[in-house]
């Protein structure tokens, strides 16, 4: 692709600059390291080769000390291009933090991440082609930050926080598109807080969206008015001091009935004093019950 910017020439992924004094672009946000279309630039533990999953990916070594590779693979659909999709598959410890990535066009990011449980860090990338983001992080333990991706096109949203048990808080995610938020960040235990996401009205099911967040301390007026599902949603959040009866009382009473909602709110707030009152005033079978 060709892009013009004043006096610079974009070509293949590559500024160029011509006439007699070119003036540089502002470095891209999504691809500060201006690496090659398609390419992702990964460090690893020492002495690591990168194992993929793709054949015709390729993989350059960068630097050795620190361990750091740049892996270019020439396609839209990068799902499990690093991890299998199989619940079987073992936890992959090598890989320690994302630098960035050239992730243009990419349309599917679906378990890219999942189970490399040394992973602490990722740099932003573009995602706003993206699709799907199911388990991209999924089981990603040690994982202390995420930049704010821009999921505007994604549908699928399965899981893709699941059990990344070392994060802490999460900044306010841009989606457009989105149906499915199950189990989003379930089993984020250090989570203290989550932000109120904009343009989520398309979502159709919450189910168990932050159930086992055991450090949750609010749970916010999500704007949900599609939601039919919501079961086990906040389930053992319980140091949430509030937030619990306000979110009950908007998906109780809103047009689109919530058709499965048991234990949506089950032990949620039991530790705290706020919490726990606030759950005495939600009907039981919005937080018992099985499914």
């Amino acid at each position: 692709m060709i892009v013009h910017d004043s006096n610079v020439l974009k070509f293949n992924g590559f500024w160029l600059g011509f006439g007699s004094s070119p003036t540089p672009p502002s470095p891209d946000p999504y691809n500060p390291l201006n690496l090659p279309p398609f390419t992702i630039r990964v460090k690893y533990k020492a002495g690591v080769t990168p194992t993929l999953n793709a054949s015709n990916a390729t993989k350059v070594q960068v630097s050795s000390e620190p361990n750091i590779w740049d892996i270019t693979y020439q396609s839209s659909i990068w799902t499990g291009l690093f991890r299998l999709a199989h619940l079987d598959e073992p936890a992959y410890d090598d890989m320690l933090e994302v630098l960035g990535a050239n992730t243009e066009g990419v349309t599917g990011l679906s378990h890219l991440f999942w189970k490399c449980t040394s992973l602490t860090k990722v740099a932003l990338f573009d995602t706003r082609a993206t699709t799907s983001i199911q388990s991209m992080f999924r089981d990603c333990s040690a994982l202390v930050d995420v930049p704010e991706f821009h999921f505007d096109n994604v549908t699928n949203a399965y899981h893709t926080f699941m059990n990344c048990s070392s994060l802490v808080s999460v900044p306010k995610f841009t989606f457009g598109s989105v149906k499915y938020l199950e189990e989003f960040f379930a089993g984020c235990a250090s989570l203290i807080s989550m932000p109120i996401f904009d343009d989520i009205s398309t979502v159709t099911s919450i189910e168990r969206i932050c159930a086992d967040c055991s450090s949750l301390t609010s749970i916010p007026l999500l704007n949900v008015p599609n939601v039919t599902r919501s079961l086990g949603a906040f389930k053992n959040c319980v140091n949430v001091a509030n937030g619990s009866l306000a979110m009950y009382n908007y998906l109780a009473n809103k047009d689109v009935q919530v058709t499965y909602h048991a234990q949506t709110f089950m032990n949620c707030g039991t530790n705290t004093t706020t919490g726990a009152a606030e759950l005495r005033q939600i009907p039981l079978d919005w937080k018992q019950s099985t499914y």
